[in-house]
C-alpha cells in the first residue's frame, strides 16, 4: 500500500516569499507613479503639438486667419493655458475647436511676443513665434517652440535644462 505524503510550505516560507513581494512593490510603486506622470505630460504634449497643426491647416485651407488661445472656460481667450485651448475664426471669434486638459496637475505656459497664437491664411504666424513649455517637479519637462513660418519642433534636454528657471 501506497502513502501519500502532503506537500505544502511552511509559514516561513509564506513570510519569506511576502516580506520579497513587499520589497520588490515598494521598490516598484514609486517608479510606476513616475511613469505614469511622465506619460500623462507627453500626453499633453502630443495634443497641444496636434491643436498646433490643426489650427496652421485651418488657417491654409479656409484663406483665413485663425487663433489658437487658452482658455478657462472653453469659450474665452485667457492667458492660462494649464485648463486647455480653443481654435478660433478671428474675423468673427466664432469658436471651431476646443480642448480641455482633464489633469491639471501641470503648469503649461507659453512664451511668445504675443498672448495668442494667429496664423494667418498662409499658414505663417508673422508674431507668434515661442514656445510652450509644461512644469513638472519644478523643472521643464518638455518645450514646443514654434517658428514665424508656423513650424513645430520639440527642443531638446539641453534646451529643457536651460529653461528650468522658468518653473522655479
Amino acid at each position: 500500500m501506497q502513502s501519500h505524503q502532503q506537500q505544502g510550505i511552511s509559514m516561513v516560507e509564506l513570510m519569506l516569499a511576502l516580506a520579497i513581494l513587499a520589497l520588490a512593490l515598494n521598490i516598484a510603486v514609486p517608479n510606476l507613479q513616475e511613469f505614469l506622470d511622465k506619460n500623462r505630460a507627453l500626453a499633453v504634449k502630443h495634443q497641444l503639438e496636434r491643436t498646433l497643426l490643426q489650427a496652421r491647416t485651418m488657417a491654409v485651407t479656409q484663406r483665413e486667419k485663425i487663433q489658437l488661445c487658452g482658455s478657462l472656460d472653453l469659450q474665452n481667450c485667457h492667458t492660462d493655458w494649464s485648463s486647455g485651448w480653443i481654435i478660433r475664426r478671428l474675423k468673427d471669434e466664432q469658436n471651431l475647436y476646443a480642448n480641455q486638459l482633464l489633469n491639471q496637475q501641470y503648469s503649461l505656459k507659453w512664451d511668445g511676443f504675443q498672448k495668442n497664437i494667429v496664423f494667418q491664411p498662409g499658414g505663417v504666424g508673422l508674431t507668434t513665434n515661442g514656445r510652450f513649455y509644461l512644469c513638472r517637479k519644478q523643472r521643464v519637462d518638455w518645450q514646443i517652440i514654434l517658428n514665424r513660418q508656423g513650424r513645430v519642433r520639440t527642443a531638446s534636454e539641453t534646451e529643457n535644462r536651460q529653461q528650468d528657471a522658468k518653473c522655479q
